[in-house]
């Protein structure tokens, strides 16, 4: 479904996917709105620590190149193989422009909160205060440990056993296996649907 073995893309998908499944088989809502490449655009959460204003663009500049590969790939699968729609206004090609046109200098977190200046835009009556400038979740870490848990004991339960006269030398340690990504793959195929062509 998503064209690629990159761990931290798969990992990020699985809630995603799920939460796009669940939208699409509980609700008549079909398109999504989603904050996709503000991080790209504002800042992720490691170039809060950029060396310089320099830097961070150079890194900014990358994200955005290689969108295709990461975010953007991972959103739209995850929400089109559900017949779902996303629009995108981080993505309005004269919004990219603009923002990458902002002096970088003014883009560091100088303010002891990432992305800032999108914060900053947003005061006033749009979102209340403890909303628009709480940390950034991401997937919780005790289900994001569940998640990794349940999938290892997946992993490891349906691993055929080939030849049970090998030795015990030659068969890969336990955690050796638990850090083997194409379980995770493999997993992922067999329990995630292949988008239609």
């Amino acid at each position: 479904m998503l064209g690629t073995f990159d761990i931290t893309t798969i990992r990020a998908s699985m809630g995603m996917y799920l939460l796009c499944k669940w939208i699409h088989e509980n609700t008549d809502i079909r398109v999504l709105l989603t904050g996709e490449i503000s991080d790209e655009l504002f800042g992720y959460k490691y170039t809060d620590f950029a060396p310089s204003a320099e830097e961070f663009q150079k890194e900014s500049q990358k994200r955005i190149r290689e969108l295709h590969m990461y975010d953007v790939l991972r959103a739209d699968r995850c929400i089109s193989v559900n017949s779902l729609e996303a629009r995108v206004p981080f993505g309005d090609l004269d919004f990219v422009k603009y923002v990458m046109s902002v002096d970088p200098e003014r883009k560091l977190n100088k303010y002891g909160k990432g992305k800032y200046l999108l914060r900053h835009a947003f005061e006033g009556d749009y979102l209340p205060h403890d909303i628009l400038y709480r940390e950034k979740g991401g997937v919780l870490r005790r289900g994001r440990s569940l998640m990794v848990d349940y999938l290892k004991e997946y992993a490891e339960g349906s691993t055929p056993k080939r030849n049970s006269r090998r030795s015990a030398k030659n068969t890969p340690t336990q955690s050796r296996s638990r850090k083997n990504p194409c379980s995770t793959a493999r997993y992922l195929k067999s329990t995630i649907p292949a988008s239609p062509r």
